[in-house]
């Protein structure tokens, strides 16, 4: 986790695996669906279809699929050998870092509210984690929210940004399964976050 799907509803998700389905998906869709602005490496990124379980996921995610030194070295020696493109890391069930949009029922409280709600409601169910305001006015909330062995979010760091002022309520997360983002990482999640283009 991510904190993206910690709501006024305590909805969890999965913190770094999905279902066998989607881990083992054969085929690569992020060509219809591109790997968001901002984002640093694209062509280490992948989209994740939604779980076999859940086919109608109101979320849309992409991952950096974790991968070792000798795992990139043969995805990228091999096909180059051949002279054919280099083909994106494959996802095993384990991410680095993720990418998620996802539409939800709004609140009915205002985006203050909302943020302390949130807050209270995480350290319920995450003790150690820390929740941080870095915006909040009528049109938005953005959070950090860090946690630190937490089960099932384990080390993660994650900035979240939640729409207030669109026709549909949205939450896009930026998360890094760290206990603390690099400064690349933050610009690169914050330059995503406010890249996304809304829908007409």
């Amino acid at each position: 986790m991510t904190r993206l799907v910690i709501l006024l509803v305590l909805t969890l998700a999965l913190a770094g695996c999905d279902s066998l389905g989607a881990a083992l998906a054969p085929i690569d869709e992020t060509a219809d669906h591109p790997v968001p602005e901002g984002l640093a490496d694209p062509d280490l990124w992948i989209y994740l279809p939604p779980p076999a379980d859940r086919p109608a996921s109101d979320v849309t995610r992409w991952v950096k699929p974790a991968e070792t030194a000798e795992e990139r070295a043969k995805r990228i020696a091999t096909p180059a050998a051949a002279g054919k493109p280099v083909p994106r890391p494959r996802y095993r069930g384990v991410w680095v870092e993720q990418f998620e949009y996802r539409t939800l029922e709004r609140p009915r409280v205002p985006p203050v509210e909302y943020a302390e709600i949130f807050k209270r409601r995480m350290q319920r169910n995450c003790p150690d984690a820390v929740t941080t305001p870095l915006r909040v006015d009528g049109a938005e909330v953005l959070l950090e929210v860090v946690t630190s062995g937490c089960e099932p979010f384990g080390d993660e760091d994650e900035l979240l940004r939640v729409v207030f002022d669109q026709p549909d309520f949205i939450e896009l997360g930026y998360t890094v399964k760290a206990s603390a983002m690099t400064p690349a990482q933050r610009q690169s999640g914050m330059t995503a976050l406010y890249a996304w283009k809304f829908g007409p």
